[in-house]
């Protein structure tokens, strides 16, 4: 059955008793809406509920041209076929981009949750340091810890801060340039070396400084015995007198024939070799002064000492340029080579390098649970060894703030020092040297 107004074979047909025609039911509904209800073959009105469904066979559609020969039927599934195997490579293409793409949100998602978890643990670790913190503070610690942060803004003027700045411009340079003498001990030639041990003191020695030529030695012992020796031939060269309790720390000056010495008896002294008293007498510290060292450009020195303040002197004043409280008891020091580092041992263990343009902290070395005897720098700048009372001598490396060795010695360690092309290092211990 034919439409009467596309004239198309109906898939729905209906009929109208008023009309006598038979409709494709779409068609004739959207015609009746467009032309106002009236029949657009007969032009008379009509309304749907007149229509009568019709029953007629469903209709099948011709199949194309293309599909009556076998050829032409291999062709149409060969492109159905290549149609289905493309869109499966797509699906899969798909899917594996998703999962990487899900593979690298799990991972984000698990460095995501370590990352917080470290922080947490961290921040809990902070907290509960906190509290300990507080809860054992003293209302005087406290006063105490004002007091030190009120000293530590203690700079020293500006045209010695230009004398540093160029000191360590100067040595820098120098030190860069410098190449390991071809005259350097060997390994196997350290090893055959044998302590000759000087039996002629009276009283027992603590400190010892070697001038830089090797001539005379410079050693301090108990009850204010401060020598200096002539190396070739073991004669002394000058009995200072002056220091009344053991003395701590000696330096001797590398160009100019003066010496330096730290002592219990709450002093540190400048001598010369022209006077068997002291030419200066510091008068900064309240308890036994610890350890001496020469700023690199000769013309200062500082003190430490176990009132948990040091100071940076010149040889002619008895008064410090600057005077800077610590933390704690301060037991050893040394100079930085380019003049600029102080570092300095304290009775905790703990190693503190201080920038004195500044007079501020800025590193904390903390490996040694004993009280540090000596602390020194490598010539080239990289490295500082540290000693403490106990069998373990550190190794640090001052580039990365870490720790990069450890040396057991026998005895206890008193005193470290590197030689001039820091390849070796000296350990001095209750057991002998090494």
């Amino acid at each position: 059955m034919q439409c009467s107004i596309s004239g198309e074979v109906a898939n729905e047909p209906v009929f109208a008793a008023s009309t006598g025609l038979v409709y494709e039911k779409r068609v004739l509904l959207k015609a009746l809406n467009s032309n106002g209800g009236l029949c657009p073959v007969t032009q008379k009105a009509l309304s749907p509920d007149e229509l009568l469904n019709v029953q007629s066979n469903p209709i099948v559609k011709p199949r194309p041209s293309t599909a009556h020969s076998v050829p032409s039927m291999i062709q149409l599934f060969q492109n159905e076929w290549d149609t289905l195997m493309l869109e499966s490579y797509q699906l899969k293409h798909q899917l594996e981009n998703t999962r990487q793409e899900l593979a690298h949100s799990l991972y984000q998602h698990d460095a995501a949750c370590r990352v917080i978890a470290r922080l947490v643990k961290e921040r809990d670790e902070a907290r509960s340091q906190l509290a300990n913190y507080k809860s054992t503070k003293k209302p005087q610690e406290t006063e105490d810890k004002m007091e030190v942060e009120s000293n530590q803004t203690q700079v020293l003027p500006s045209e010695i801060i230009s004398k540093f700045t160029e000191t360590n411009a100067k040595l820098s340079k120098e030190r860069k340039s410098r190449s390991v003498p071809a005259t350097l001990a060997s390994a196997d030639d350290i090893k055959d070396y044998q302590v000759n041990v000087n039996k002629n003191t009276k009283t027992p020695l603590h400190a010892v400084d070697v001038h830089l030529t090797g001539d005379r030695i410079l050693v301090g012992g108990d009850e204010g015995h401060l020598v200096v020796y002539e190396n070739h031939g073991n004669k002394i060269h000058k009995n200072f007198k002056g220091h009344t309790d053991r003395v701590n720390d000696v330096l001797v000056h590398p160009t100019a024939p003066v010496y330096v010495s730290a002592s219990s008896d709450k002093t540190a002294r400048v001598w010369k070799d022209d006077s068997e008293k002291a030419v200066n007498v510091t008068s900064n510290h309240t308890n036994d002064v610890t350890g001496v060292s020469l700023q690199p450009g000769g013309d200062y020195f500082c003190s430490v000492s176990t009132d948990s303040s040091w100071g940076i002197h010149n040889f002619e004043t008895p008064s410090p340029l600057i005077n800077v409280n610590s933390q704690n008891p301060l037991t050893a020091v040394n100079f930085h080579p380019d003049g600029f580092l102080l570092c300095i041992g304290e009775n905790n263990g703990v190693i503190r390098l201080w920038d004195v343009r500044s007079s501020k902290s800025v590193i904390d070395f903390n490996g040694h649970s004993n009280s540090v005897n000596s602390v020194i720098f490598s010539e080239n700048g990289y490295y500082l060894a540290s000693a403490a009372e106990e069998s373990t001598v550190q190794l640090w490396d001052l580039r990365n703030q870490k720790n990069t060795n450890s040396i057991t010695v026998k005895g206890t360690a008193r005193s470290v020092s590197f030689d001039h092309s820091g390849k070796y290092l000296a350990v001095a211990s209750t057991e002998g040297v090494s």
